[in-house]
């Protein structure tokens, strides 16, 4: 993150926030942070007065996000719950959150498709799903500075644009954002059923 803060000014905690604004929770929300990471959308969720469960595969992501929230979230932030799942089988009932959140997560996902639907299924009618994630131009920084430690970037082949492609397929309304290394989808709450059918 330093590095491309520094070096590309791609400032992902500001990504963050901005994200946020745009969907406008209210406060004591319950939202899901699908893929979180290192915690910082969690983070900047809880800043939001908004309770969150964060989702991570892998359990030393899962410590990194515990260790940032309590670095930096604080005492000011709403509750915070770590839950290690897969993003393809989400083990929380349908329509459980007001708000579901992926952040640089789907290209990573093994099954895209079945992720989202997923995130779509355990998010309330009444709520509001958020998919973001690299686009070409935070996507090339991301590899070129991985490439230089020598390590790799798991990448499924899930660009943003296979993200819109799956949410015409089921006709759903969705707004989108260009937020510099970013594209999001944002989808509010609207008459349409979002379930596989």
């Amino acid at each position: 993150m330093r590095i491309l803060k520094d070096e590309y000014g791609c400032d992902t905690v500001t990504l963050h926030r901005r994200l946020l604004d745009l969907v406008g929770l209210p406060a004591g929300s319950r939202s899901l942070d699908v893929g979180t990471g290192t915690g910082w959308m969690a983070v900047v969720l809880g800043e939001g007065d908004i309770d969150v469960v964060a989702v991570d595969l892998e359990l030393r992501m899962l410590m990194r996000a515990r260790d940032c929230w309590e670095h930096i979230a604080g005492e000011h932030s709403r509750s915070l719950k770590l839950v290690q799942a897969d993003a393809m089988q989400l083990p929380f009932r349908t329509g459980s959150f007001d708000a579901v959140f992926s952040f640089d997560t789907l290209h990573h996902v093994p099954d895209c498709p079945c992720a989202v639907f997923e995130m779509l299924r355990v998010c309330k009618p009444t709520g509001v799903f958020v998919a973001a994630d690299l686009n070409p131009k935070g996507l090339r920084a991301v590899e070129e500075v991985m490439a230089r430690y020598g390590e790799t970037h798991f990448d499924n082949g899930c660009r943003v644009e296979t993200v819109a492609h799956i949410l015409e397929q089921r006709h759903l309304r969705f707004e989108r954002h260009e937020l510099d290394f970013v594209t999001a989808y944002i989808m509010r709450p609207v008459d349409q059923e979002r379930t596989m059918q």
